[in-house]
Protein backbone atom coordinates (compact mmCIF):
# COMPACT_ATOMS: atom_id res chain seq x y z
CA UNK A 1 0.00 0.00 0.00
CA UNK A 2 2.90 2.69 0.69
CA UNK A 3 4.50 1.82 -2.43
CA UNK A 4 1.18 2.81 -4.18
CA UNK A 5 0.52 5.86 -2.28
CA UNK A 6 4.14 6.60 -3.04
CA UNK A 7 3.80 5.98 -6.89
CA UNK A 8 0.51 8.69 -7.02
CA UNK A 9 2.92 11.48 -5.32
CA UNK A 10 5.30 10.43 -7.65
CA UNK A 11 2.66 11.24 -10.49
CA UNK A 12 1.09 14.55 -8.18
CA UNK A 13 5.06 15.72 -8.43
CA UNK A 14 5.18 15.34 -12.04
CA UNK A 15 2.11 17.06 -12.81
CA UNK A 16 2.96 19.73 -10.66
CA UNK A 17 6.64 20.27 -12.48
CA UNK A 18 5.64 19.98 -15.67
CA UNK A 19 1.71 22.25 -15.19
CA UNK A 20 2.36 24.78 -17.69
CA UNK A 21 3.42 22.37 -20.51
CA UNK A 22 1.47 19.52 -22.32
CA UNK A 23 1.06 16.86 -20.31
CA UNK A 24 1.17 13.41 -21.17
CA UNK A 25 -0.64 10.59 -19.19
CA UNK A 26 2.17 8.17 -20.44
CA UNK A 27 5.01 10.21 -19.18
CA UNK A 28 2.72 10.66 -16.02
CA UNK A 29 2.57 6.47 -15.37
CA UNK A 30 5.78 6.47 -16.42
CA UNK A 31 7.14 7.84 -12.89
CA UNK A 32 4.74 6.00 -11.16
CA UNK A 33 6.45 2.94 -12.11
CA UNK A 34 3.21 0.74 -13.18
CA UNK A 35 1.20 0.44 -16.53
CA UNK A 36 -0.87 3.22 -17.41
CA UNK A 37 -3.89 1.49 -17.06
CA UNK A 38 -2.98 0.94 -13.07
CA UNK A 39 -1.82 4.07 -12.34
CA UNK A 40 -4.84 5.88 -13.77
CA UNK A 41 -7.05 3.42 -11.74
CA UNK A 42 -4.82 4.22 -8.34
CA UNK A 43 -4.87 8.26 -9.38
CA UNK A 44 -8.56 8.02 -8.90
CA UNK A 45 -8.30 6.01 -6.13
CA UNK A 46 -6.34 7.80 -3.89
CA UNK A 47 -7.43 11.38 -5.49
CA UNK A 48 -10.33 10.63 -5.93
CA UNK A 49 -10.07 12.57 -9.24
CA UNK A 50 -8.62 11.44 -12.86
CA UNK A 51 -5.64 12.57 -13.37
CA UNK A 52 -6.97 14.95 -16.41
CA UNK A 53 -9.17 16.48 -14.02
CA UNK A 54 -6.32 16.61 -11.41
CA UNK A 55 -4.58 18.71 -14.33
CA UNK A 56 -7.25 20.89 -15.41
CA UNK A 57 -8.46 21.81 -11.92
CA UNK A 58 -4.62 22.30 -10.76
CA UNK A 59 -4.23 24.52 -13.85
CA UNK A 60 -7.77 26.58 -13.09
CA UNK A 61 -5.92 26.89 -9.17
CA UNK A 62 -2.97 28.32 -10.56
CA UNK A 63 -4.17 30.63 -13.16
CA UNK A 64 -6.67 32.25 -10.59
CA UNK A 65 -3.94 33.05 -8.08
CA UNK A 66 -1.85 34.00 -10.91
CA UNK A 67 -5.10 36.78 -12.55
CA UNK A 68 -5.50 37.65 -8.72
CA UNK A 69 -1.62 38.26 -7.44
CA UNK A 70 -0.64 40.17 -10.86
CA UNK A 71 -2.00 42.16 -13.57
CA UNK A 72 -2.18 40.10 -16.29
CA UNK A 73 -4.79 39.28 -19.57
CA UNK A 74 -7.17 36.14 -19.14
CA UNK A 75 -5.89 35.56 -21.77
CA UNK A 76 -1.91 35.17 -21.49
CA UNK A 77 -2.84 33.37 -18.34
CA UNK A 78 -5.45 31.09 -20.00
CA UNK A 79 -2.64 30.28 -22.45
CA UNK A 80 -0.02 30.11 -20.25
CA UNK A 81 -1.53 27.58 -18.41
CA UNK A 82 -1.94 24.95 -21.47
CA UNK A 83 -5.72 26.24 -22.03
CA UNK A 84 -6.31 26.57 -26.08
CA UNK A 85 -8.48 30.09 -25.50
CA UNK A 86 -9.23 32.78 -22.49
CA UNK A 87 -13.08 31.00 -23.64
CA UNK A 88 -11.76 28.02 -23.27
CA UNK A 89 -10.43 29.01 -19.55
CA UNK A 90 -13.42 30.81 -19.11
CA UNK A 91 -15.93 27.41 -19.93
CA UNK A 92 -13.94 25.10 -17.54
CA UNK A 93 -13.52 28.38 -15.05
CA UNK A 94 -17.46 28.65 -14.77
CA UNK A 95 -18.05 24.72 -14.68
CA UNK A 96 -15.69 24.42 -11.57
CA UNK A 97 -16.95 27.40 -10.01
CA UNK A 98 -20.66 27.05 -7.66
CA UNK A 99 -22.63 29.73 -8.96
CA UNK A 100 -23.05 30.82 -5.54
CA UNK A 101 -19.68 32.03 -5.45
CA UNK A 102 -19.61 34.12 -8.77
CA UNK A 103 -20.67 37.82 -7.65
CA UNK A 104 -21.45 39.36 -10.92
CA UNK A 105 -23.14 42.29 -11.51
CA UNK A 106 -25.18 42.86 -14.60
CA UNK A 107 -26.19 46.45 -15.69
Amino acid sequence: MQEQIEAVQRMQEYIEKHLRENISFTDVAKVSLFSPWYARRLFLTYTGVTPSDYIRKLRLKQSALKLRDEDVKVLDVAMDYGFKSWNCWTVWWIAATPSSSLSITWM
